[in-house]
């Protein structure tokens, strides 16, 4: 174990160099840690509050929020990374906040319009009136991300682990306090609503400096960077659109053509299974963007860095994901209740593909870096169809585990391809500066 310790300090030690990379990590990495844990330790409580189905019908509501919200920015909120100065950087978010509000009007009127069609098209006709509340999803969700984006050029952060801490603390006494007081699905959906606020609002006000300009927003400053950047909305924006809706529409298809309680075992599953990706590799992922992005401009060995990141991620990350896969329907059943036994073997099936997310996903911007958009949304078209029609299968034969199964085999296809495809890409930066000089 001392030797497996010290490999993996070796590791990390030479992605470090003289930069901060681990310090960064850690700051992020302890606040999601603390952020995870809460909601672990309340699972046992809240799969006891609420029942699978309506974890089912929250799973649909989410998805869709989630879905919309990853594209309403336009995806400008990763080109906050790119600029030199911060003028330019802030405009980019005020951009990204405007594309944001717009969107979320034109939600609000298809809502209020169609809310009743909507709900019937997803089958999730009990929660109706619930879908009134989707634009405040959407903007609070969109924001989210822009806010992080801004604090992680800047290296805050404290502060974006401080906001993932808030998010857990409201989520858990919201959605608990909630369901003792006999809500059912209004109580995971409110909760999640107050919650995703609260974390909006703690990165926004904590440090306002951040985001203030000193001299007047500029119009034509605003619009020209919008034409610099338009690949993010031309191509990363339908890019993320197709990945988000690869990720979401499982538990809606499952929702609509087999039942509301078989999708909230499948969300119970992933929400554990993707835990160590939203507790380490993000917050890696994160920190990566950013050093990445500096390297860049600096000339850095990034393919080195990333190839170093890949085999630290697959030492972290293999045990954790063994013992889901080994044990899972054992520890669901013991953490969460009986109900939620099958939930454990969905989680078996998962293990694997999130093994793979765990390792690929902290390095998915080197396409923005590299202006490889366009490549991505490509690529990410071909995989959706091929995930999809694997679930659609196991749909079509009424049986939940092939659908799981055959998902997370594409999955893990994908992850694979991603790899080479990511470790060429960053080969041939180095090719380039190599020849630069």
């Amino acid at each position: 174990m001392n030797e497996l310790k010290g490999l993996f300090a070796s590791i990390f030690g030479q992605l470090v160099r003289k930069s901060d990379f681990v310090t960064n990590i850690t700051k992020l990495a302890g606040g999601t840690g603390i952020a995870q844990a809460i909601p672990f330790l309340v699972l046992p409580l809240l799969s006891r509050l609420y029942t699978p189905a309506e974890f089912g019908w929250f799973g649909v509501y989410y998805a869709v929020a989630m879905v919309t919200a990853v594209f309403v920015t336009g995806r400008y909120e990763l080109a906050i990374l790119l600029p030199d100065t911060k003028r330019e950087a802030n405009h980019l978010t005020r951009l990204a906040e405007m594309l944001t509000l717009g969107a979320g009007l034109i939600t609000f009127l298809v809502v209020l319009l169609f809310h009743q069609q909507i709900a019937s098209l997803f089958s999730v006709e009990p929660i109706a009136w619930l879908l009134m509340l989707l634009p405040l999803s959407i903007i609070s969700l969109a924001l989210l991300q822009v806010y992080s984006y801004r604090l992680n050029r800047d290296k805050h952060y404290n502060i974006i682990a401080s906001g993932k801490i808030v998010y857990s603390i409201v989520l858990a006494i919201a959605q608990i306090g909630l369901g003792l007081l006999g809500y059912t699905v209004t109580g995971l959906i409110f909760g999640s609503i107050l919650a995703i606020m609260a974390h909006v609002l703690t990165l926004r006000l904590w440090n306002r400096s951040a985001f203030v300009e000193e001299e007047p927003y500029s119009k034509p400053l605003m619009k020209q960077l919008a034409v610099t950047y338009i690949d993010f909305p031309k191509h990363n924006a339908p890019h993320a659109l197709t990945n988000a809706l690869a990720v979401q529409i499982p538990i809606v298809l499952l929702n609509r053509f087999l039942s509301e309680a078989i999708a909230g075992l499948y969300l119970m599953a992933f929400r554990i299974v993707q835990a160590p990706v939203m507790l380490i590799s993000t917050s890696i992922g994160q920190v990566y963007s950013q050093t990445i992005s500096e390297m860049y401009r600096k000339g850095g060995n990034i393919y080195s860095f990333t190839l170093k990141l890949y085999f630290a991620l697959t030492l972290l990350g293999f045990v954790p994901f063994s013992l889901l896969a080994i044990w899972g329907p054992e520890i669901f059943t013991f953490v969460l209740g009986s109900d939620w036994t099958e939930a454990g073997r969905y989680a078996r099936f998962f293990s694997p593909a999130f093994f793979m997310v765990f390792i690929v996903s902290p390095t998915i911007f080197i396409t923005a870096l590299l202006n490889k958009q366009k490549e991505a949304f490509q690529f990410e078209l071909i995989f959706i169809v091929l995930r999809i029609s694997a679930l659609s299968a196991g749909i079509y034969l009424l049986d939940p585990i092939i659908a799981v199964a055959g998902y997370s085999a594409a999955t893990m296809l994908m992850m694979i391809f991603y790899i080479r495809w990511l470790l060429k890409l960053t080969k041939g930066i180095n090719r380039e500066a190599a020849s630069g000089n």
